[in-house]
């Protein structure tokens, strides 16, 4: 009987190859949606984003819209468009998700702070709505030098779907 030169390397090495992938399989790279939405009279807002399938996967495709409807607020706080770089904490695991979002102006502008946070869990059938609450803070200094910081609090319902 021949062998044939290689032959039996050849086939170590596809069993071997074999054996890795077997061993080590691709994590899968699926992706979750989501969108809240909440608001009352003082404010409205939508957030959209994604997260990967695995725990820790992260944050991805973010924006959110936050409109403010009271008259007293400045200018430059009424209509707030934010992107990933906003989002200070966000939390999706389990039945929960959570987020922190901040946005100011810059340094060179009169000082504009907006804080958002968003607490929200699913009921225990998987395909629950997220309900919960939203807090939304607003800060500004006047123009006029030794003005004290105006502040602002608004709070109320968020409801939140995946897909």
């Amino acid at each position: 009987m021949r062998r044939r030169p290689g032959g039996g390397a050849e086939w170590t090495r596809a069993l071997g190859v074999i054996a890795v992938l077997l061993c080590c399989p691709v994590p899968a790279r699926a992706t979750v949606g989501f969108s809240c939405s909440g608001g009352d009279d003082a404010a409205e807002f939508v957030v959209n984003g994604a997260y990967g399938s695995s725990l820790g996967a992260g944050l991805a495709a973010f924006g959110a819209d936050i409109k403010i409807l009271l008259p007293s607020v400045p200018i430059e706080l009424r209509d707030l468009r934010l992107d990933r770089s906003h989002v200070r904490q966000d939390w999706f695991v389990g039945r929960d998700i959570n987020l922190l979002l901040r946005w100011e102006t810059a340094n060179d502008a009169p000082y504009r702070e907006a804080i958002l946070i968003i607490e929200a869990r699913r009921g225990k059938a998987e395909e629950s709505a997220y309900r919960g609450r939203y807090s939304l803070r607003l800060q500004w200094r006047p123009p006029d030098p030794g003005a004290e910081t105006k502040k602002l609090e608004a709070s109320g319902k968020v409801s939140c779907g995946t897909g």
